[in-house]
């Protein structure tokens, strides 16, 4: 045979491998949303044949990853036959997110059906401590969810999702820099991954993948906005969430837009005030110097709860004396409203979003926000609502960062189930 022909041909198989796997992927995919459905089902919302989709559903139950679905089984058009159910098998894979917050770490674990596994925060507090301690205290945590699961039958934790609140690389491992915390440029998840040796070298190692904590939230409350009208659902949406510092994101056209490098979308450090205080990027003025939770906090004496009780009470304090009347408390929030709107505007003025949605405390500033003279949300909305009726307070609150995260990963294990089955090499993708 000809060369020519030879590395043809061997395009072609690999075309058809990967082929094949996207459809498996579309498979599991379609499982995961609307799990305890038909092979006409299936058919139908993945547009395959029915003769492929026989010969894929009988390689995922050889793999164990699609079992009949334990609803009753449905009675078909054609008399005296009944259509069998299917569904994601459950103790296969395990997915974990591990969220780092302000004064604690959370960790959550999940099957890709979705079920939850286990679910614990840990009062830890790493502002001031080296990155190499958050670190080797994630490893740990993963250590002991590997064991975990193992127990529990699965197979295996092919992945974990650490977010941060800082800038991330596309690298998802690489982050740029966690000001909040006193860290600079580190490849975390090569971090963790030698950490995790250290604990165990005979284990098969998960990859590690670091996330940005607004962008994982973000495609959380993205998700939910697509599924409660999917035929209207906005194409481009920005967030920005205040708890850690002031971070935020945005979905341009259905993809978290991360620019070039993957660090895009900081509104933390937009100027808001060029003879401002100095902030800790370098830069002066930037948004943090004057609507950071801590700061608010301290300018309203509310320092010592912050720091004897912890942020969310100290904020939900805040708030509650600002409903009061308290003309200090609703100084502080006004002012900080204002900066938090000039932003919004000029972000408004570069994506023109369908909306905006608000998480952390500004969750609970929506209405004061969306009051303040701003030309430019006439620009924004969808739905049928237009301007301010368009900026959104968080549906999933502080849960947004795991959901979405969670989220994330499950997609990537569906869409690499059949090289991970096969002991395959995979690599880190979103379809």
């Amino acid at each position: 045979m000809p060369a020519s022909q030879i590395h043809r041909h061997q395009s072609q198989r690999l075309v058809s491998k990967d082929v094949r796997n996207h459809n498996l992927g579309l498979v599991l995919t379609e499982l995961a949303r609307n799990p305890g459905v038909s092979r006409s089902y299936l058919a139908n919302a993945t547009g395959l044949t029915h003769g492929a989709l026989t010969l894929l559903i009988r390689e995922l139950e050889e793999y164990g990853l699609v079992r009949p679905s334990d609803s009753p089984e449905i009675r078909s058009r054609e008399p005296g036959r009944k259509k069998q159910l299917l569904a994601l098998a459950d103790r296969t894979y395990a997915i974990a997110a591990i969220e780092l917050r302000n004064e604690s770490v959370k960790l959550t674990c999940e099957s890709i059906s979705g079920k939850r596994i286990v679910e614990r925060e840990y009062a830890e507090d790493f502002h001031n401590r080296p990155v190499d301690s958050f670190a080797q205290y994630v490893a740990l945590r993963i250590f002991e969810l590997m064991g975990m699961v193992q127990r529990l039958g699965f197979r295996s934790l092919p992945i974990v999702g650490v977010a941060v609140p800082a800038p991330v690389f596309d690298d998802n491992d690489t982050l740029l820099a966690a000001i909040d915390f006193g860290w600079g440029t580190v490849p975390l998840g090569k971090e963790i991954i030698e950490h995790l040796h250290a604990f165990q070298s005979d284990m098969a190692m998960p990859k590690i993948i670091v996330f940005n904590d607004a962008n994982t939230a973000l495609w959380a409350e993205y998700r939910h906005l697509c599924n409660l009208e999917p035929a209207n659902a906005p194409s481009t949406v920005l967030y920005l969430k205040s708890d850690i510092g002031i971070g935020g994101s945005a979905i341009v056209q259905g993809h978290i837009f991360n620019g070039s490098r993957g660090t895009a979308i900081e509104p933390g450090h937009f100027q808001i005030d060029p003879h401002g205080r100095s902030c800790a990027c370098g830069r002066v003025g930037c948004l943090v110097t004057v609507a950071d939770p801590s700061l608010l906090l301290e300018r309203a004496h509310l320092g010592d709860v912050d720091r004897s009780k912890g942020r969310s009470h100290a904020l939900s304090t805040l708030m509650a004396q600002d409903r009061e009347g308290i003309p200090l408390a609703h100084r502080t929030l006004i002012a900080a409203d204002r900066s938090i709107i000039q932003v919004l505007s000029n972000i408004i003025v570069l994506l023109t979003p369908d909306c905006i949605v608000l998480g952390g405390y500004l969750c609970d500033r929506v209405e004061e926000i969306s009051r303040l003279d701003e030309p430019s949300l006439r620009c924004i909305g969808y739905r049928g609502h237009r301007g301010r009726q368009a900026i959104l307070p968080s549906f999933y609150r502080q849960d947004a960062v795991t959901v979405g995260a969670l989220m994330r990963l499950r997609s990537c294990i569906l869409w690499n189930a059949g090289l991970i089955a096969n002991d395959l090499p995979w690599s880190w993708s979103e379809e």
